[in-house]
């Protein structure tokens, strides 16, 4: 595959370094970057190195890293159904396993729209 001239590696190795970081003031250790983004050891190092140098990330402790700027929020996605107004072991074990999934990602959105007490209402239950 032939490289782009304008692309900037290095450029690209620092966006790719933040863009692992989930939230502003989240710590991570070098290790758990390296596993984020499958960049090399000496790359990350040297990325992580300059990024401190610019105040981009802080190290609170040995090879762990903070990320001192705001990111732009991350667009979630919406996933949803409709929960019939019955309650039953099913309808809680796929309510709960969709929240628990949701909530693990951090991606995504659940919906759910129940039709026990009145049939248009939907319910917001996953984090925002």
């Amino acid at each position: 595959m032939k490289r782009h001239p304008y692309l900037i590696k290095s450029v690209a190795h620092a966006a790719e370094l933040i863009s692992a970081f989930e939230s502003h003031g989240e710590i991570l250790s070098e290790h758990e970057l390296l596993r984020r983004t499958g960049l090399s050891r000496g790359v990350v190092h040297r990325v992580l190195y300059t990024l401190e140098k610019a105040r981009i990330v802080e190290k609170p402790g040995a090879r762990e890293y903070r990320l001192l700027i705001q990111l732009p929020r991350r667009i979630k996605w919406k996933i949803g159904y409709g929960a019939p107004g019955i309650e039953s072991t099913f309808v809680r074990e796929v309510t709960q396993s969709s929240q628990v999934a949701v909530e693990r990602s951090g991606e995504f959105e659940l919906l759910v729209l129940e039709h026990r007490n009145k049939p248009s209402v939907m319910l917001h239950v996953g984090a925002t």
